[in-house]
């Protein structure tokens, strides 16, 4: 297998927690990003809760213009926005502020298990 689809820029999947503790959720949702210039990309894992504090910016001039998985900020907000596909594979903007963001990078931290990989291609690739 060339591509693991989980492992795309920008798509959001639900994962099983491999390693459940009783006061973890039984599923994440993962995402792969990556900053606009620096180029430091990451996963994000977010519980079912994160999830529902996640904001989608309706009215999006540049939406166009943003790639997919790639973050921004505009001026000196400390929120992230970021093109996505959904769960519903729609397309659509959402701002990570600061609080879900910090959320999605710990959670990665202390389950890297859960993070799907990546294959040598698709890091060559992106």
């Amino acid at each position: 297998m060339f591509f693991n689809k989980k492992s795309v820029h920008g798509k959001l999947f639900k994962l099983t927690n491999k390693n459940k503790t009783p006061t973890e959720s039984e599923f994440y949702y993962s995402i792969w990003v990556e900053d606009k210039f620096d180029n430091n990309e990451r996963c994000l894992l977010f519980s079912e809760s994160d999830l529902t504090k996640i904001q989608e910016v309706k009215f999006c001039d540049f939406k166009s213009v943003m790639d997919l998985g790639k973050l921004y900020r505009i001026g000196n907000s400390e929120s992230y926005f970021v093109k996505i596909n959904g769960l519903e594979k729609q397309e659509k903007v959402v701002r990570l502020n600061k609080t879900i963001w910090e959320n999605g990078i710990k959670r990665a931290e202390r389950n890297p298990d859960d993070i799907p990989s990546k294959t040598f291609l698709q890091n060559l690739l992106d």
